[in-house]
């Protein structure tokens, strides 16, 4: 049987590790996961409310496998930057740059 390598009585320093390690990074608005897609959003910047605000984080995109597929511009594309709209939205926009492989800058606002 595979081990994940972080045993449960070790969760809670586990995730104190992870925080502290956000936290030098810069990272304190927290972390997004993307439904059924390997992308992870790290938030570094967040203003405004629910119907209005910006997002500024950096966004890993992960390798398409057991029926995961990319959903973020960035992540679809793989282009050196971009910007648009979501889906049909007149409001809720992106845009976005590559700092490396599997990595982009983004930003998105509404």
């Amino acid at each position: 049987m595979a081990s994940s390598g972080v045993a449960v009585g070790n969760l809670p320093s586990t995730v104190g590790r992870m925080q502290e390690l956000f936290r030098r990074a810069g990272v304190d608005e927290g972390t997004v996961g993307r439904g059924k897609s390997n992308e992870t959003l790290f938030l570094v910047y967040t203003w405004g409310i629910v119907p209005s605000g910006i997002s500024v984080g950096y966004l890993h995109c992960g390798q398409p496998n057991s029926g995961y597929q990319p959903t973020e511009p960035a992540c679809i594309e793989r282009k050196d930057s971009g910007s648009g709209m979501y889906g049909h939205s007149t409001s809720y926009g992106y845009r976005y740059k590559k700092i490396a492989e599997d990595w982009f800058i983004l930003e998105q606002s509404n």
